[in-house]
C-alpha cells in the first residue's frame, strides 16, 4: 500500500512540474540591462542604480557582472563614474527557471544564492541570504501570468512573515520593489527596467512612502530617475494618472480609498477580489459597470497589506494596499 502510494505521490509532483516548465519562460537579461530603484530615507529621496554588463567566469559558471551607483551623485547609470562600483554577479538557469547572484560582499555569502526562483508555485518556499549567518524566507502565496512590454510573464506573490511583508517577482524583470526589493520593501519601488536601451518596465501607479520627508500625496514618477537635490518636483508629478492605469488614492487607506477606472479598460466581466497576505481572499465585487468604487474601511477586518486584483476582459492587474 505505502508502495503504490510512493509512487502515486511521485507521479503527482511530475505531473505538476511537468506543467509549471510546459508554461512559456521570459529568461532574465545577461546584459546591458538597467534597474533604476528610487529610494527613501528619512530625509530625501534618490534613484540607486543596477547595470548587468560584461561576463566572469566564477568556477564552473559564467555570470554576467552587476555594477551599482548609489544615485546621490548622479541622475543616471554611468559605469565610468567613480560613484559606480563592481557590486557582485548573477547567472541564470533557464531550465530550472532560476536566477543566482554572488554578491561582491563576502561577508553575506560566498558562494552563489537563488536570488529568484520562477519555478515556484503556491505553497513553495525560498530562502535568502541577508546579512551574515542570517536568511530571511520567503513563501509563494500567488501565481499568475500578465503581459508586460507584450510578452506574457510570469508573475509570484511572494510573502516574508520575517518581514510581515509581500512583494512580486516578475519573470525577466524581478522585484517590483527592486533587483533586490526583499531587503526593504517599504521603502523602495523599481522605477524602471531597461535593456538594450529601451524600457521593458516602468512603474506607473501612484505610490505613498510611510513617512515622506516633504510630502504626503501619492507621486507618479514621470522618469526612470528621481532626486530630491538633483530634480525638483513639478506639479506634474503629483497626482498625474496615466490615462491607461487604474489609479488607486489614498494609500494607505485610513477612511476610503477610491479606484478610478480610465475608458480604455473595458468593463466586460469587470472584477475585483480583495487577498490578505496570507492568500486569502476576503472580499470579491462582480460585474463592477461604474468606473469609480470605493474601499470603506469596513472592508477590512484589520489593519494590514492586502493585494487588490482587478480583472476584466482586456486587464489584469494587482495592487498592494496598506489598511491602517
Amino acid at each position: 500500500m505505502k508502495y503504490h502510494s510512493t509512487i502515486v505521490i511521485t507521479t503527482f509532483f511530475i505531473l505538476i512540474y511537468g506543467q509549471i516548465l510546459s508554461q512559456p519562460y521570459t529568461p532574465f537579461p545577461d546584459s546591458n540591462a538597467v534597474w533604476s530603484v528610487c529610494f527613501r530615507t528619512s530625509t530625501y529621496f534618490h534613484t540607486k542604480h543596477y547595470q548587468l554588463e560584461g561576463d566572469t567566469n566564477i568556477t564552473t559558471h559564467l555570470y554576467s557582472k552587476l555594477y551599482y551607483n548609489d544615485g546621490l551623485n548622479d541622475s543616471i547609470m554611468d559605469l565610468q563614474s567613480p560613484n559606480t562600483a563592481y557590486y557582485g554577479a548573477i547567472r541564470q538557469d533557464t531550465i530550472q527557471r532560476k536566477v543566482f547572484f554572488i554578491p561582491a560582499d563576502t561577508s553575506i555569502s560566498i558562494d552563489e544564492f537563488v536570488l529568484y526562483d520562477f519555478s515556484l508555485v503556491a505553497g513553495d518556499s525560498i530562502k535568502i541570504p541577508l546579512i551574515p549567518n542570517f536568511s530571511i524566507t520567503g513563501f509563494c502565496t500567488d501565481t499568475v501570468f500578465v503581459s508586460i512590454g507584450g510578452v506574457s510573464r510570469k508573475s509570484i506573490l511572494i510573502y516574508f512573515p520575517i518581514l510581515n511583508n509581500s512583494t512580486q517577482w516578475l519573470e525577466g524583470i524581478g522585484d517590483i520593489a527592486g533587483l533586490f526589493g526583499y531587503q526593504n520593501q517599504t521603502s523602495t519601488v523599481l522605477l524602471c527596467q531597461s535593456v538594450n536601451d529601451s524600457i521593458i518596465f516602468k512603474y506607473n501607479s501612484p505610490w505613498n512612502w510611510y513617512y515622506s520627508p516633504s510630502f504626503s500625496d501619492s507621486i507618479i514618477f514621470q522618469s526612470c530617475s528621481y532626486h530630491d537635490t538633483l530634480d525638483s518636483l513639478t506639479n506634474n508629478d503629483y497626482l498625474n494618472i496615466e490615462s491607461d492605469v487604474i489609479s488607486l488614492y489614498p494609500n494607505p487607506l485610513t477612511n476610503s480609498s477610491l479606484i478610478i477606472v480610465p475608458e480604455n479598460i473595458q468593463l466586460n466581466n469587470f472584477n475585483l477580489e480583495i487577498f490578505d497576505l496570507h492568500g486569502k481572499k476576503i472580499k470579491t465585487f462582480h460585474n463592477l459597470n461604474n468606473r469609480q468604487l470605493t474601499l470603506s474601511r469596513a472592508d477590512f477586518k484589520s489593519k494590514g497589506i492586502y493585494f487588490l486584483q482587478i480583472k476584466s476582459d482586456n486587464y489584469f492587474e494587482t495592487i498592494k494596499l496598506l489598511v491602517q
